[in-house]
């Protein structure tokens, strides 16, 4: 038996399950770009971007959602190969978005996997 889904997190935000189920089902009956199965979104930099959490890949592979692409698979990029590098580099302010980061424009890989998940 699968958990219930909680519609909000304890700060009144939508929760992750929750945002999950709504990318997906809007992908399918809004006719806006598909949502990959299994990639989680985790937060949100601004600007529409999501990092997300690749639940199936071995390292948890956080992605990066930009939906200023000019087509869906060109809207997703590897951010970091694991989710405890993004942590890390989130905490030490060496993350791309950090305000201390010097790697401002840093070029991410295009996420090989996206045709495949949706």
């Amino acid at each position: 038996m699968s958990a219930p889904i909680r519609e909000r997190a304890p700060d009144g935000e939508e929760s992750v399950d929750a945002q999950y189920l709504a990318h997906r089902r809007s992908a399918t009956e809004e006719g806006e770009w598909p949502w990959p199965e299994g990639v989680l979104p985790i937060c949100s930099p601004g600007c529409g971007m999501y990092s997300c959490v690749d639940c199936r890949s071995e390292h948890t592979t956080v992605l990066l959602f930009e939906p200023n692409a000019d087509e869906p698979e060109h809207a997703w990029y590897v951010d970091q190969p694991g989710l405890a590098r993004w942590l890390r580099s989130w905490l030490d302010g060496t993350a791309w978005y950090s305000e201390e980061s010097e790697d401002e424009g840093a070029d991410m890989a295009p996420w090989p996997d996206f045709s495949a998940r949706v």
